[in-house]
């Protein structure tokens, strides 16, 4: 219609929404200019905690229909005064029809919640939808508290004063109000409901500033302050920003003033000119008009200027026609926004947490540097990636979950397994969150990753630690019961024993009397042994165990064992397979610990092994050293019990289960003990035919006196000497190289015993015997040969095939008896 040409879109918006906003007040006598309130109020809240983060036209928008739901509340309940549930109900569900309506506005889908949330409660206990914190917009938390304060001061209905309406917002603030913005929000309040209170004429210009068609809607609240002022409305509608000290210009492309200059030049303490270019520097004059040559119609530039004098300005221009519309003010604002932003783009790069940040679509746009420290990207890297880089092998999208899932609102936190650039697992404690803009819209997700795997490690071994602790605890339980036990049963045998002897001493024979003490002494010796096994772990523990190295003959330590266990062996109709085998040397070692060990093994063999079955000793003495193995037919310990069955008190669990008592578990931690103690070595494995196969090593270097042979021979004569020089006692070497000559010759270790036969490679043999002439310590060379009457000896020894022990034993003690003792070698 052509009454209607004059309004532009923005306009005709405008007193639109002024209209429905008096419809909505029409609905009773009570909410009589209720929305134009909560508008203004809304405003001045938005002005008080200020920046960029509320838009104007928002808040006049949203605050003009926040209420338009209630055109379908029956009015008998809006002035009813006490409500019950299906009333609540009734009244709550205007905040429903509200979204509904404002979403079929266009140009204003995007404030249909944020318009419905300012009866949401920041404690997550309102409505329309019950969302907390954050999670409710902005626009929707201003809006709670220009909504509260109004209906608290109505002047329509019974209300508080000033004060009173704003100690009962103070009282909410946490509940139903947002504590971070509460004390520029009340601040707020304070200043507009005093004006208002104090100008009864100031809503009532607000309302007719939409209500004159031959006013422009961008002079909302335009007074001698100018406050407000709003930009041009796009295409999409509502992208209008706040200009706080904003001047409206229309100028042509050549920068001259058709309109607006008086104020430009009170902004900027200037006199007034006809020119734009005359109020700037002129970089930006010239920088504006080149903009300004390439801006297509309805297209806003924004560009930063600035004036002479150096003020600096914002200007937003849009091409109408031929002619241009410019929105000034000054730029201080911005500066202090540019601080506030470097300020916490500081705090972002320099935070100790790994922080990135993603668009709506999923994909990072940002990571600071502890992020790159952390998972060892480049920024180029990481940029336009999404967080999927960082999930560890077999979480397949998991971060993309995430996201999803928190993409209607709220966070996720919990310990997630990333994975570093390298391929390197790191455990960190994760949290995503949604971001959303002051209308509820989402523009992405803030994601940030603290390295707990050392946290993590330490909380491991805590956990650990605990649970050895109640091992320990139970072992320590166990171990009285048992110790108890097993003390109190030989004690109690030997004072029964006592006893009878006592009792019976008359009548008791001479043999009745000695068989008596013989089991009184057992059982002292039983009890004693008990009482040494607890003491001999605890001098390993605290590194007192004493052993007394000599030389001695191990082999001779075991046949004491074996005799020692034969009659509980016969008891069981059990066999015992002994088998001694090679040099039986002496060794460096304490002899009654070394019985003490083959004791306790043995013990154990016959103890687990059932009637009528086998326990299998050998005993072997080699150039490799002393090697002792009891094998037993018994249950056997499984392989993941084989590492701990050395431990003190350590029980098989299967013998705990069917209550079988294995005793103390310190037989085999003390035969550890001493094992090290001689720097030996003993493990577990499965017998032949079942059971347990234990192994007991010593090395070599333990041999007291040992003579070593070097043999120069060929390989059939080798195999001649070797097994009779170890059922001597002699190790024996084999060269047949000059190589071997050599090191073999001017060893640490030289040898006692030089074997040279007339078969070996000729020049070896020679190197051999030259290398042994003329030393002091030469050693006995024996020559070797099928016939000793073809040799020509020299004085040497000769040996011919067959070689017999006797001989080479002969040899051996000839050489032991010309040298100076020399202790241990080795």
């Amino acid at each position: 219609p052509p009454e209607l040409e004059k309004l532009d879109r923005l306009n005709l918006l405008g007193q639109l929404l002024w209209v429905f906003g008096h419809i909505i007040d029409a609905k009773h006598p009570s909410m009589l200019g209720h929305s134009l309130r909560v508008t203004y109020f809304g405003y001045e809240v938005a002005r008080a905690i200020g920046g960029e983060e509320t838009n104007v036209w928002d808040v006049l928008c949203a605050g003009l229909l926040h209420d338009v739901g209630k055109v379908g509340v029956p009015r008998s309940l809006l002035c009813k005064a006490h409500l019950d549930e299906d009333d609540a109900r009734v009244i709550r569900k205007h905040a429903e029809d509200t979204m509904k309506v404002i979403s079929t506005i266009e140009d204003l889908a995007h404030l249909a919640y944020p318009a419905a949330a300012h009866h949401e409660w920041y404690d997550g206990t309102g409505y329309p939808e019950g969302k907390s914190g954050e999670d409710i917009p902005l626009l929707g938390r201003v809006l709670a508290f220009a909504d509260t304060y109004e209906g608290l001061t109505n002047p329509n209905r019974t209300s508080l004063s000033h004060e009173a309406a704003l100690d009962v917002i103070r009282a909410r603030v946490g509940t139903q109000f947002d504590p971070h913005i509460a004390e520029a929000a009340i601040a707020g309040l304070d200043v507009a409901g005093k004006a208002a209170l104090g100008d009864q004429t100031l809503i009532s210009r607000f309302s007719r500033s939409l209500e004159d068609d031959n006013l422009d809607v961008r002079t909302l609240l335009t007074d001698s302050t100018e406050r407000l002022s709003l930009t041009h409305l796009g295409e999409t509608g509502g992208m209008l920003v706040e200009v706080p000290q904003c001047h409206l210009l229309k100028v042509d492309a050549r920068l001259r003033i058709a309109s607006g200059g008086g104020g430009l030049a009170k902004l900027l303490s200037v006199e007034e000119s006809s020119d734009l270019g005359d109020y700037l520097e002129d970089a930006s004059r010239g920088e504006l008009l080149v903009r300004m040559g390439g801006l297509e119609p309805d297209r806003p530039l924004t560009q930063y200027l600035f004036a002479r004098g150096g003020t600096p300005l914002e200007v937003l221009v849009v091409k109408r026609g031929d002619g241009f519309e410019m929105f000034l003010r000054t730029a201080e604002d911005r500066f202090r926004t540019m601080k506030r932003v470097a300020q916490y783009d500081r705090n972002f790069m320099s935070s100790a947490e790994a922080t990135f940040f993603t668009d709506t679509t999923g994909r990072i746009v940002d990571v600071n540097q502890a992020f790159l420290s952390l998972y060892g990207y480049r920024m180029d890297e990481v940029v336009g990636q999404t967080p999927g880089i960082l999930e560890a092998e077999g979480d397949v999208d998991r971060l993309g979950q995430l996201l999803a899932r928190t993409w209607a609102g709220g966070s996720w936190a919990g310990d997630l397994v990333t994975r570093k650039r390298s391929g390197e697992r790191v455990t960190v404690q994760f949290t995503i969150t949604s971001v959303r803009d002051a209308t509820g819209n989402h523009v992405g997700h803030i994601g940030r990753a603290v390295d707990i795997s050392e946290r993590r490690r330490l909380e491991m071994e805590l956990e650990e630690k605990n649970a050895q602790l109640e091992r320990l605890s139970k072992l320590k339980s166990d171990l009285l019961a048992t110790t108890s036990h097993d003390l109190k049963s030989p004690i109690a045998a030997l004072i029964s024993y006592a006893d009878l002897l006592k009792d019976r001493i008359a009548e008791t024979t001479r043999e009745d009397a000695e068989r008596f003490l013989a089991q009184m002494i057992a059982s002292g010796h039983r009890a004693l042994s008990l009482i040494d096994d607890l003491l001999d772990l605890e001098r390993i523990d605290s590194g007192t165990f004493g052993v007394h190295k000599q030389p001695a003959r191990l082999d001779d330590a075991l046949r004491r064992a074996l005799t020692l266990h034969e009659p509980a062996a016969r008891a069981k109709n059990m066999e015992v397979d002994v088998r001694i085998q090679g040099a039986n040397r002496r060794y460096v070692a304490d002899e009654s610990r070394m019985e003490q060990l083959f004791s306790n093994l043995i013990s154990n063999a016959i103890k687990f092994s059932p009637r009528d079955s086998r326990v299998t000793v050998s005993y072997t003495d080699s150039a490799q050293g002393l090697c002792v193995e009891v094998v037993d037919q018994g249950p056997g310990i499984p392989p993941e019990a084989r590492e701990s069955i050395f431990d003190r008190y350590f029980q098989l669990e299967e013998n705990r289960k069917q209550g079988r008592r294995a005793g103390l578990g310190l037989g085999l931690a003390i035969a550890k003990g001493i094992v090290n103690e001689h720097s030996g070595s003993i493990r577990v494995s499965g017998g032949p035919e079942g059971g347990s196969r234990f192994v007991v090593e010593l090395q070599p270097c333990a041999v007291v006196d040992e003579l070593r042979a070097v043999i120069v021979a060929a390989n059939g004569e080798v195999d001649a000497l070797t097994p009779g020089l170890e059922r001597v006692g002699v190790a024996s070497f084999v060269a047949r190289t000059h190589g071997d000559v050599s090191n073999l010759l001017t060893s640490d270790h030289e040898p006692n015993l030089l074997f040279v036969s007339e078969e070996a490679d000729p020049a070896v043999r020679e190197a051999a015997l030259s290398g042994v002439a003329g030393k002091v310590n030469a050693p006995l060379v024996v020559l070797f040969a099928e016939d000793e009457d073809d040799v020509d000896h020299g004085g040497r020894h000769v040996l011919s095939p067959p070689v017999l022990d006797v001989e080479l034993a002969q040899l051996a003690r000839q050489v032991r008896g010309s040298r100076t003792p020399q202790g241990v070698t080795g």
